[in-house]
């Protein structure tokens, strides 16, 4: 795998720029509103609705223009919105398809600190996912099947991954379809559900949008039996 890595490099500077997401603030990362306006990444309190594997799972999207759905080995949630959110700010900087990262800057900016054993299993398992889980994307005649990162090699000894994002997403950052997420905030937040209100309502300019709670519900992925409850002691 270390030699792999070294060939990957050399063939960087020749890979087209196709995924070439525009610089943003140090602390801003672009994001799909698909991404936020769901429960694609779920705001359940137990990091993850399903931790089971799930096939053709239908994700519930703000406005229902498009029928998406997840087949996964478990659901994604608000740590691996994280997780992704770095790999997009470390993608806009290199300016290319293949993103190379060390273990200790994933940790370092997404937990602030901690790198052992157990965060190199927990992001390994989280880049698996981000390249496994299968997204279905149908809209009208024409559907998109596809996952969020192409490939991911992994450097078990120098613990040094070299990732590729999937070219056939620009779509997803196009026009107004992306919102620019402040990860700073974002980082200061305590909860899954706060991370997903924070991003649902950057997606709108008008922050005083009337949305029914019941909606909110639906949308996070809230598991919460008692919706009553939940809107009580949770929102």
């Amino acid at each position: 795998i270390r030699n792999d890595t070294k060939n990957i490099e050399k063939q960087t500077d020749n890979i087209p720029v196709q995924l070439q997401l525009a610089l943003t603030a140090d602390e801003i990362a672009p994001a799909p509103n698909l991404l936020l306006r769901s429960n694609l990444f779920s705001a359940s309190r137990t990091h993850g609705a399903l931790s089971d594997a799930i096939r053709d799972y239908k994700i519930t999207t703000y406005g229902d223009k498009a029928e998406v759905s997840l087949t996964a080995f478990r659901q994604f949630n608000q740590l691996d919105l994280d997780l992704l959110f770095e790999l997009i700010k470390f993608q806009q900087e290199q300016k290319t398809l293949l993103v190379k990262v060390t273990l200790y800057e994933i940790v370092k900016n997404t937990k602030g600190s901690g790198e052992g054993k157990a965060s190199y299993l927990q992001i390994k398992e989280q880049l698996e996912l981000l390249q496994n889980a299968s997204i279905k994307i149908k809209h009208g005649r024409y559907s998109f099947i596809g996952s969020i990162l192409s490939s991911a090699y992994f450097d078990d000894v120098d613990h040094i991954y070299v990732i590729r994002f999937n070219e056939d997403l620009q779509p997803l950052f196009s026009n107004n379809n992306w919102t620019g997420i402040d990860t700073n905030i974002r980082r200061q937040l305590k909860t899954n559900l706060a991370k997903w209100l924070h991003g649902f309502y950057s997606t709108h300019l008008n922050s005083h949008i009337p949305i029914k709670l019941e909606t909110i519900y639906n949308l996070s992925g809230a598991t919460d039996k008692d919706m009553a409850r939940w809107i009580r002691v949770r929102i």
